[in-house]
């Protein structure tokens, strides 16, 4: 029964990343809908949420959303 204990714990902190994950990208879709639309774009006809993660993880580095004036 303790070894189900971290399980539990790491399945919650998952599905808690997600939805946070979901909810920065449904913000950012809303505050800035050009970039989104430019980042979310795959011309290979792939999935847009892989381009979308990528993409978003190299903005973060780079700060392609977060350093533009309003």
């Amino acid at each position: 029964m303790e070894s189900f204990i971290p399980l539990i714990f790491i399945s919650i902190l998952v599905f808690v990343q997600i939805k946070k994950f979901k909810d920065m990208c449904k913000y950012l879709s809303y505050t800035y809908p050009e970039e989104w639309e430019k980042l979310s774009h795959t011309s290979l006809g792939g999935s847009q949420w892989s381009v979308t993660n990528a993409n978003l993880s190299e903005s973060l580095k780079t700060g392609f959303f977060f350093n533009r004036s309003r």
